[in-house]
């Protein structure tokens, strides 16, 4: 039994062992609910083929510490999980 709240993921687009799509799939399926903020150097078609689409909460690194809080604020305050 999964005890406790995850109201949001932040992940990295490009990790070394598995596709973002693939450990959010996971997540989503231990917690639908759970919103995801993508985060990645990367751009464009790479995103896309990582899973990535246009309308997905997404951050380009680098960003400024502030610019987390603020994305992290918005994505806790919508009302529908992404």
């Amino acid at each position: 039994m999964l005890k406790g709240q995850c109201s949001l993921v932040i992940t990295d687009v490009i990790m070394p062992r598995m596709k973002s799509s693939t450990f959010i799939e996971g997540v989503h399926a231990m917690r639908p609910e759970t919103k995801v903020l993508y985060m990645s150097g990367y751009a464009g078609d790479t995103l896309q083929a990582n899973g990535v689409q246009d309308d997905m909460p997404f951050l380009p690194k680098p960003f400024l510490p502030t610019t987390l809080i603020e994305k992290v604020r918005e994505l806790l305050q919508t009302a529908q999980p992404r």
